[in-house]
């Protein structure tokens, strides 16, 4: 959702009217992205707790404590984007109720446990990446949309190794 965001979010231009330039669709793909997480959020909590009960509870706790920021997120890029309300409600409800259908997808897959090794790597890759793309605002200087893809990706390959030598 990163790499559709770049290429067609709003850009820098010259026009200096100093005026708020508003994109709604920017506003769509953020809170889409967010709804695509809070669903995968839903699918760890369901894979963890095939793993055990006490990861499952640990998972769905992680996710609780984040699920309201999200929400609050959620409705910060729908609003800033010039959304109108009812759509940004909209998304938000989508956001809330997409973890809860991720745990019930997740609760009902029958995986082998490689499986389940490959996605925490692919989950703690993303993860660690987003961590440092989004959190540390130094991490965003200079960067272009290919190193951005490219870091995702050595991020992703990194974790499911390390998951798959049971690191």
């Amino acid at each position: 959702m990163f790499t559709v965001e770049e290429l067609i979010g709003p850009h820098p231009t010259d026009d200096d009217s100093g005026g708020e330039h508003r994109h709604p669709h920017v506003g769509l793909i953020g809170a889409g992205a967010l709804v695509v997480h809070s669903f995968i959020d839903g699918l760890a909590i369901g894979i963890g707790f095939q793993v055990s009960t006490s990861i499952g509870v640990a998972i769905l706790i992680a996710v609780l404590a984040h699920d309201f920021a999200d929400g609050m997120t959620t409705a910060s890029i729908m609003r800033r984007h010039g959304n109108t309300v009812r759509r940004t409600w909209a998304l938000v409800l989508a956001a809330a109720i997409a973890p809860v259908i991720g745990a019930f997808f997740g609760g009902a897959l029958h995986l082998s446990e490689a499986w389940i090794l490959g996605y925490a790597g692919f989950f703690a890759g993303t993860l660690i990446y987003f961590a440092t793309r989004d959190m540390i605002p130094a991490a965003r200087q200079g960067g272009t949309v290919v190193t951005a893809f490219v870091t995702v990706t050595a991020g992703v390959v990194l974790m499911w190794v390390l998951a798959a030598a049971g690191i």
